[in-house]
């Protein structure tokens, strides 16, 4: 009884611990014993799978092997037996379908030799049949691929050509309006709603410093020009017009107010370079009728122009890159015929009173800014031509050099640029004290004070170029 407990026990703990040795032991035990055997108690077989484990386990130490050793070999053995199964069982399912699929396509085993020619030949045909359709199914989706890519292709062509065109349309009417907006510097034109119609009414205009004409020194910022405003521009481009007249010793304005100098820009079609904001391209400035008004030669500048616009395409920044000494150097030898040596052979312009205070040869009058324009100062060489000393004509109006052949309406025309403060000129028939009358050119400047940091005009200053004898 004692024997049969310890080997009860001896199984047990070979259940719980060794598993796979018992079951090994069972099957081996089941494959051995009579059919009678099989109806004897658990008990008994788990008895007798504990005795063989340990006798086991002995065997192993005793040739040198782990106890379980088996135990891998076994699942191995299972697996493998388990795979071939599987294996055999998914052959014949195959073996199944493939005789099924086969006794379909062929309609089923036949002896007649022609039987089978014809339905192998019929499988070939369904074969054939099927692998078109295949064929045209896969080129129709492939036609529908193309289809949708060249619309695709046709849809982005259209959207870049439409902002092309665009883009061309806007690009030339930012041409168009620079064009126009030099062609109204060119005529100098004191119209502000003309210029409204292209340029913004804070329009910037930025170009180099030119000393050969009339400009506020309040206007100078880095070296540069900086004009500000529609009302900016256009003095701008009558102080360049006057410049020119000057060279001629004549008025800026005919007898009908028109622009005696005649002055053409263009731009460079084929050098356009456009932006999102803007455009740059080079430009010339020439001269067309200096030598019917008795110079020598025309003159001309090229440079390069960089031009912004607002949202409505006005022209709202202009740049204007030129050499200003080289085109002073042209002015001087229109106007002389004669190549410039020395840059202090350059005539300059005097742009603050201290500048229309230092000797000079020409015949000035210095007088307020302001209506009547009394005047301020004269040099010796005003009192000269005019015979008025300096105590005389200081407090005085220009009126004391005017008599009967004097022309009011260009007078009156040269009061009312001096009122807006801008650069002008005329020729005009004077007296001096002792009423002899001469014939001159008189161009006026807008000084400034060099002591005045806001750049307001504070007085004009007249220069008299005498145009014949006194008779």
């Amino acid at each position: 009884m004692a024997s049969q407990e310890s080997s009860d026990f001896r199984g047990l703990v070979d259940c719980l611990f060794f598993p796979e040795n018992v079951f090994d032991s069972i099957g081996s035990s089941s494959a051995s014993t009579t059919p009678s055997a099989a109806d004897a108690p658990a008990s008994s077989s788990f008895a007798s799978a504990g005795a063989s484990a340990p006798a086991s386990r002995r065997a192993a130490a005793r040739g040198g092997a782990r106890p379980g050793a088996d135990a891998p070999s076994s699942k191995r053995q299972r697996t493998e037996k388990v795979g071939a199964g599987a294996a055999s069982d998914t052959r014949t399912d195959n073996e199944t379908s493939s005789n099924h699929s086969t006794s379909s396509d062929a309609g089923g085993d036949s002896d007649n030799p022609d039987e089978r020619e014809e339905n192998r030949k019929e499988r070939n045909r369904r074969h054939a049949r099927e692998t078109r359709l295949r064929k045209k199914n896969y080129m129709h989706s492939l036609q529908q691929q193309l289809e949708a890519m060249t619309e695709e292709r046709n849809l982005l062509e259209k959207e870049i050509q439409e902002k092309m065109n665009a883009e061309c349309g806007q690009h030339s009417r930012w041409v168009k309006t620079v064009r126009c907006a030099l062609a109204l510097r060119a005529a100098g034109c004191p119209d502000v709603d003309q210029w409204r119609k292209f340029v913004d009414e804070e329009i910037v205009l930025v170009h180099p410093i030119t000393p050969y004409r009339s400009f506020r020194t309040g206007d100078v910022v880095s070296n540069r020009c900086v004009l500000m405003g529609i009302p900016d521009i256009i003095q701008d481009a009558s102080s360049l017009l006057v410049s020119l007249a000057a060279l001629c010793k004549t008025g800026v304005h005919d007898a009908e107010r028109k622009i005696k100098v005649q002055v053409r820009f263009a731009i460079d079609d084929e050098a356009l370079h456009f932006s999102e904001e803007g455009l740059m391209c080079p430009f010339e400035m020439k001269t067309v009728n200096l030598e019917a008004l008795g110079l020598r030669t025309e003159v001309s500048k090229n440079g390069c122009l960089r031009a912004q616009f607002n949202e409505e395409g006005r022209l709202k920044h202009l740049e204007l890159c030129f050499d200003p000494i080289s085109f002073w150097r042209q002015m001087q030898q229109a106007n002389t015929g004669s190549q410039i040596s020395s840059i202090d052979d350059l005539l300059l312009a005097p742009n603050t009173l201290e500048q229309a205070l230092s000797h000079s040869k020409e015949a000035r009058v210095v007088t307020e800014a302001a209506r009547p324009f009394r005047i301020t100062h004269v040099n010796s060489a005003w009192t000269d031509l005019c015979g008025f000393t300096q105590e005389e004509a200081c407090g005085q109006t220009l009126r004391c050099l005017q008599g009967e052949d004097t022309d009011g309406n260009t007078v009156a025309q040269l009061v009312e640029d001096c009122n807006d403060g801008k650069a002008t000129s005329m020729e005009v028939t004077n007296y001096d004290k002792e009423g002899k009358k001469f014939r001159n050119f008189l161009q006026v400047y807008p000084l400034t004070s060099e002591e005045s940091s806001s750049g307001e005009i504070s007085h004009m200053l007249g220069v008299l170029k005498p145009l014949g004898p006194k008779h």
